[in-house]
């Protein structure tokens, strides 16, 4: 009960409306176009006062950015998460194979036979190294790489105009995908979701605007009522 009344004198705290204050970020490139502009237009509308500055970190920085006090929340898949930070489930997502609507070679329905026989564009990221650990390892599927990027930005367009795959998370691609002209195929069997989530250090979890700011982000991003608030490696709120 302290807790909770705590949390909602916090939150009565912070004065969106008036407040001048800059948030710190941490994200991938794709986060950015997918958290970002729901973000923005939240904070010109609700906190006109507020800026926010962003670093591209891969997943495994983030937990040192936090550390460190580089950044005040990070939003990506961040398994290293410990005591002492808190993190936020926002929603979870699923894969999709992107290529050539016109590719010469993929049927219909795709099979992993065919997937292992074309080469790949492979994004450095959590999310793929989920797919690597739920999905190709446990089947014995070995993908030809024929380039590793360290964004999702770029791969639409290098997936244009050639034979080539990437294999990546729904909703971070699928505005793009249909921008560069791509068409998606499901992976020939499901693959257990990828968790997006908000992580924070446990200096900032009582602070007034750094709680406005998670509960924004979460009521921007996540799907529903089972997004789950947890104290790494224990349940707590």
């Amino acid at each position: 009960i302290d807790s909770v009344a705590n949390d909602v004198l916090a939150a009565a705290c912070f004065d969106a409306g008036q407040a001048a204050r800059e948030f710190s970020l941490a994200m991938m490139d794709m986060a950015e176009v997918v958290f970002l502009p729901p973000l923005m237009r939240h904070l010109r509308a609700c906190a006109p006062g507020c800026t926010v500055r962003t670093r591209r970190l891969a997943s495994e920085d983030m937990i040192r950015a936090l550390d460190r006090g580089l950044v005040e929340l990070a939003i990506g898949n961040v398994p290293e998460a410990r005591d002492g930070h808190f993190s936020q489930t926002l929603f979870e997502h699923d894969f999709v194979v992107l290529a050539c609507a016109s590719h010469p070679r993929l049927a219909d329905v795709l099979t992993w036979s065919a997937y292992a026989g074309e080469q790949h564009v492979v994004v450095t990221s959590g999310s793929d190294a989920h797919l690597q650990r739920h999905a190709l390892q446990p089947l014995g599927v070995r993908r030809r790489v024929a380039l590793t990027v360290g964004g999702f930005l770029s791969v639409p367009w290098l997936i244009r105009g050639t034979d080539l795959l990437a294999t990546v998370p729904t909703r971070l691609i699928a505005g793009l995908a249909a921008a560069a002209g791509l068409r998606q195929w499901a992976l020939p069997q499901p693959v257990a979701p990828y968790a997006l989530q908000s992580v924070w250090h446990a200096r900032s979890h009582g602070d007034p605007a750094h709680r406005w700011l998670r509960q924004a982000i979460f009521a921007l991003m996540s799907d529903g009522p089972d997004a789950v608030v947890a104290r790494a490696g224990a349940q707590r709120r």
